[in-house]
């Protein structure tokens, strides 16, 4: 069956439903003939073919951007990984209860079937795979790799930040001395480089899409880019609602193994009650987000919960530069005013732990000796308030709509604060309300999950510590702080930069720039008959090993 004929039977059935897939990539497998055009089965109330799987999986929130040079959230980055293709990819480890890991250390190849590393770690040389083309059958080779690279490196968001593993600007050129083959130089060795490839802002676009609608611009965002996406990868998008629902159909020309299921479509439930609905009434194969006090309940009904130890933070961030939030003696009061152990408790019900500083538990390089001093106590709270120069205050708090815990984290913590003469005014907003307060400084106080995409310190404190990064939503600077993230980034010496980071914990601990609440777990919630969920350590899902059985 030709591509034109497959994409006209596409249209066709999504007209008369609405079914999901999913996919598994083995890179190194030629591309197999196609299959021949399944049997199409029509009733009177749908559509359907005999040989077509469908996989059904829901967010909590929308996706507001399909560019994956300017995406910065997980969601957006779960659509990207599964519609776009990388360089190289994470090795896959299979674990006990039949899940998967992608590890940081096993990279494969992808689109580069090899490469090497010049002894300085400054030079990196690809070898691009032969007869790879863009789901709009425009060839993809070296040059589309060293565009791509080139425009995320010059469009400056938040791709570029990933593209460079922290180290922005660290991209001194990519060439493409022929069709088949990529070098990129770097100014500076990082040994987290190529890691970073594997992340979905290193996604190889389509040159002549992009230069079709506007070409590149320094510094400034694509609006056709964030609406629209052509990839080589396993998926392609067939219906792109950022509130609603987004479908993804199976690539018939994907170069890798073929899809075990045919397509997946995310529906985009915010409220959890639904989401849970949802799940029993088996219209859902897979749920993310599902609140934590609910799991115990779904595993006695014969769920999978599906359980990874994570890096991802939950905080509570101020704005450090607007009053009264610049004043570190009113900050302390309001850690002083939050219940730790009983959000651990009733929020994360042993899925999680509490948060001692910027660095979680369950990265490398986490401080166990550092002075904490915030626990709850309301009269330390009260005379810290007093000592600031307030006896009350009113501030607001941005919260994501359809994120269940957050809106229960924002409750009690303003009937705390209130018994310190605090007024706290809850904000619930959608994605792109939100997106547009916190990355654009407008927020007072925010809550936000944090999930670096590299597992490193220096990744992760890189874009939420220093003066003036734009993904340090809540304006903290400490210029001390500052050059010992430089000076721990570059050294190579474990014990050296194990004391710089304990050193930058404390501080940044003495300085109260937001509410640390806690480290959790990554669960998925999925019925028995769907198996071999991916986690991918960067918090996007790798969708596409999964597969459902009847």
């Amino acid at each position: 069956m030709n591509t034109n004929s497959r994409l006209l039977l596409i249209s066709i059935l999504l007209v008369f439903v609405l079914l999901w897939t999913g996919c598994a990539p083995t890179p190194e497998e030629a591309p197999a003939e196609m299959p021949e055009q399944p049997q199409v089965v029509e009733t009177e109330e749908t559509l359907v073919t005999e040989e077509e799987t469908v996989l059904t999986v829901a967010f909590n929130s929308g996706v507001a951007n399909l560019d994956p040079a300017v995406a910065c959230d997980n969601e957006a980055g779960t659509v990207l990984l599964n519609v776009f293709d990388q360089l190289v990819q994470k090795g896959i480890t299979p674990e006990e209860d039949g899940s998967f890991t992608g590890s940081s250390t096993d990279i494969q190849p992808m689109l580069a079937t090899s490469w090497t590393i010049s002894p300085d770690a400054r030079e990196f040389t690809f070898k691009i795979r032969d007869g790879i083309k863009f789901t709009n059958g425009n060839v993809l080779d070296a040059n589309a790799v060293k565009y791509s690279l080139d425009r995320t490196a010059k469009m400056l968001q938040c791709g570029e930040y990933a593209l460079t593993a922290g180290l922005s600007g660290n991209i001194e050129s990519v060439e493409a001395p022929d069709n088949e083959t990529v070098v990129v130089r770097l100014k500076e060795s990082d040994p987290l480089f190529l890691e970073a490839l594997t992340l979905f802002p290193s996604s190889i676009v389509d040159p002549a899409v992009v230069e079709a609608h506007g070409g590149v611009v320094e510094g400034e965002t694509n609006e056709y880019m964030a609406g629209n996406a052509v990839g080589s990868g396993r998926y392609m998008i067939t219906t792109y609602d950022p509130e609603t629902e987004i479908v993804l159909e199976a690539n018939p020309e994907y170069w890798g193994e073929k899809p075990k299921s045919d397509r997946i479509v995310i529906k985009v439930v915010k409220d959890p009650s639904t989401r849970e609905l949802l799940l029993r009434s088996g219209e859902l194969d897979v749920a993310f987000r599902v609140p934590s006090k609910n799991l115990a309940r779904f595993e006695e009904e014969g769920f999978q919960i599906i359980k990874h130890p994570s890096p991802e933070i939950t905080y509570l961030g101020f704005n450090n530069t607007q009053s009264p939030l610049d004043d570190v003696k009113l900050r302390e009061a309001l850690l002083y005013a939050v219940p730790y152990e009983a959000l651990v408790e009733d929020v994360l019900h042993g899925y999680g732990s509490q948060l001692i500083g910027p660095i979680p538990s369950t990265m490398a390089y986490y401080c166990e000796d550092v002075t904490y001093p915030y626990e709850l106590d309301l009269e330390k709270a009260q005379e810290l308030l007093s000592e600031s120069g307030y006896e009350s205050a009113e501030l607001s708090l941005d919260v994501r709509a359809g994120f269940t815990e957050h809106e229960e984290i924002a409750v009690i913590l303003q009937n705390n604060l209130k018994q310190i003469g605090i007024d706290l005014t809850i904000n619930k907003l959608n994605t792109a309300e939100y997106q547009d307060r916190v990355w654009n400084f407008k927020s007072e106080m925010f809550l936000a999950d944090d999930q670096p995409w590299i597992n490193d310190p220096g990744y992760n404190l890189g874009y939420n510590l220093p003066c003036g990064e734009y993904y340090n939503w809540g304006q903290y600077c400490n210029e001390q702080v500052d050059q010992w993230l430089l000076e721990a980034r570059h050294e190579t010496d474990t014990e050296k930069r194990r004391q710089l980071y304990c050193d930058i914990s404390q501080q940044f601990i003495d300085d109260a720039p937001w509410i640390m609440l806690f480290v959790r777990d990554e669960t998925v919630i999925m019925p028995q008959n769907v198996k071999g969920y991916l986690f991918d350590p960067s918090g996007a899902h790798p969708l596409y090993t999964l597969e459902k059985t009847n």
